[in-house]
């Protein structure tokens, strides 16, 4: 019997140690482990028997690798053994939330929406009562892929019967289902759910992220908001200047004596008009207190570059 749980062990122990010799090592030289590296996991369920006891250990080890593996997440290149590490770490610790929850957003970015979805069905099974779990699924469904809208609403409704789950969930569930909200201001909700969750319990990258996300969509909105008074004024312009032609040829066909008494309309040259004859109730700013730009040539609509893009045009 002692041979048998010293075989085990030592199936565990030799890759779990190799792993930490990697870690170490990429710690003390200050360099993220290579995303091409195959670590060679034991199958998890051999691993939890063979733990003995010392399942959150090996689960919290590899932890620290998987943060280290996956690095900042915004290099935007594949991670293959992210999903071996996930689905290690929450075979030897269940209840561990933080495991699904990160693993879930990084097997996403990794092309791999359908074992994260299975990664966050674990997580609700072991963690009923943490509602952020089915979100993410639903979150994870509706940015991502194909923006399969039934799964999304169906895991934000689960999200909703969870107490404690904000109110906003249920109401985002019915939005998806009738269609009666855009896509931008799904969007906008569902992240700003992420940055709430991540700036109470802590969580720095999330929240950077979240936070990126929501300041790119404001500045769509705003956009889309300005451009929509710009047609409405320029097909007002269009209208009333085809209004005046046919005046004139009234006019002067049939009463050469009479002129038209209107004032022509001019094509927009400042985005100020706008607000003077009521398109807009004021210029909205972008989320750093900078105007957006119109180019009177054009009629288009560019914001400034954000703080942590390259490049000095105009978007």
């Amino acid at each position: 019997m002692n041979k048998i749980i010293t075989l085990g062990l030592l199936a565990i122990l030799i890759p779990a140690t190799h792993i930490s010799h990697l870690f170490l090592n990429s710690i003390y030289n200050n360099n993220p482990v290579k995303t091409d590296m195959v670590f060679n996991l034991p199958d998890p369920e051999i691993m939890k028997v063979a733990a003995i006891g010392y399942d959150n250990f090996l689960a919290d080890m590899l932890w620290l690798q998987l943060l280290q593996y996956t690095g900042d997440g915004m290099t935007m290149k594949l991670h293959p053994e992210t999903y071996s590490l996930v689905n290690t770490i929450t075979t030897l610790d269940p209840y561990f939330k933080d495991a699904y929850i990160y693993g879930a957003y990084y097997l996403t970015d990794n092309k791999e929406l359908g074992r994260a979805i299975s990664i966050l069905d674990r997580g609700n099974k072991y963690n009923p009562n943490e509602w952020y779990i089915p979100y993410e699924a639903g979150f994870l469904y509706y940015i991502n892929g194909k923006k399969n809208k039934a799964a999304a609403a169906r895991y934000l409704n689960k999200a909703g019967d969870i107490p404690g789950s904000p109110a906003i969930n249920k109401q985002l569930a019915a939005l998806l289902i009738s269609d009666t909200a855009t896509d931008l201001e799904i969007k906008i909700n569902l992240w700003q759910q992420v940055y709430d969750r991540a700036k109470k319990s802590g969580d720095k990258p999330d929240m950077e992220r979240a936070y990126k996300k929501l300041v790119e969509f404001k500045v769509e909105a705003d956009i889309e908001n300005i451009k929509r008074a710009i047609k409405k004024y320029n097909d007002k312009y269009k209208a009333q200047k085809s209004q005046e032609t046919n005046i004139d040829d009234t006019l002067s066909t049939k009463q050469p004596h009479i002129t038209a008494d209107t004032t022509p309309a001019k094509s927009l040259r400042e985005l100020k008009t706008l607000v003077d004859q009521g398109y807009l109730k004021k210029l909205p700013m972008d989320p750093f207190a900078r105007p957006y730009m119109f180019d009177e040539k054009t009629q288009e609509v560019r914001a400034f570059p954000f703080p942590w893009e390259s490049g000095g045009q105009a978007k």
